[in-house]
Parts: C-alpha cells; sequence; structure tokens
C-alpha cells in the first residue's frame, strides 16, 4: 500500500497525485502555481484563437468575400455535428478545434443572419443560399 501522508507536516493524508497535503501544496506553491497556469492558459486561448481569426480571414466569406475576422462567423453546416461553440471552444486543445472547423463554412454576418432568416421562412438550405447569393 502506498504512503499517502504529507511530506511537509507528515500528518495529514496528501491530495491525491500530489505529495502534499491541501494545507501545504497551497503554502509552498499556491501563488506562484496559479500564476503560472492562468498565465499559460491565457497564452493557450489566445492562440487558438488568433489560430480561429486567422482562418476567417483566410477564407473570407463564402457568399461576399469578406476578409475581415470580426465581421466573420463560422455556421456549422450540420447544427447536428454540432460538439461546441467556437467562444467557449477555445480552451480545447487546437486539433479539436480544427476538427469542428472542418465541419463548418464561413459567412459573414450579415449572410449568416440573413441565410437563419431564409431558412427559416423560405426553407431554403445552406448550399442553395450560396449558390443564388454568390455576388
Amino acid at each position: 500500500m502506498k504512503n499517502t501522508i504529507c511530506k511537509d507536516c507528515n500528518e495529514k493524508e496528501r491530495v491525491h497525485g500530489r505529495s502534499y497535503c491541501q494545507e501545504c501544496f497551497w503554502k509552498r506553491f499556491g501563488k506562484q502555481s496559479n500564476k503560472r497556469y492562468s498565465h499559460y492558459r491565457r497564452n493557450f486561448k489566445d492562440q487558438n484563437r488568433n489560430f480561429v481569426h486567422r482562418y476567417k480571414e483566410f477564407c473570407g466569406c463564402s457568399v461576399c468575400g469578406e476578409k475581415r475576422y470580426w465581421v466573420l462567423d463560422l455556421h456549422h453546416k450540420d447544427p447536428s455535428q454540432k460538439d461546441f461553440d467556437f467562444y467557449t471552444g477555445v480552451s480545447r486543445n487546437r486539433q479539436t478545434l480544427k476538427d469542428e472547423i472542418r465541419k463548418c463554412v464561413v459567412l459573414c454576418k450579415i449572410h449568416h443572419y440573413d441565410f437563419h432568416h431564409q431558412e427559416r421562412h423560405f426553407k431554403i438550405d445552406l448550399i442553395n443560399y450560396i449558390k443564388n447569393n454568390k455576388e
């Protein structure tokens, strides 16, 4: 049986996967560890966010060709295949993000709203919408 006693205080049971109990871990590493981790997560999210922005700029709107990333949306071709939203998805790993992007088409906000309106009222599908509105 493994020893589950804290290395520092030798009294309390240590936290799973660590050599220290919760109290000793925070005394020893707490503030430094938390800062490093939050900085890493922030950089990771920023890198993923920039990756999505670059992808949208590269592709542009499928209808009008707009290239400004802040005007572009990623629309899922098949909403039933949607695993996550891109606003919350930036915390996922890069491969998962790429897999989700492959399920999407880039539309500017105006054409995205227009497509959903026509889809709701005129029962038009995405491919026909893009063909009919190509400028």
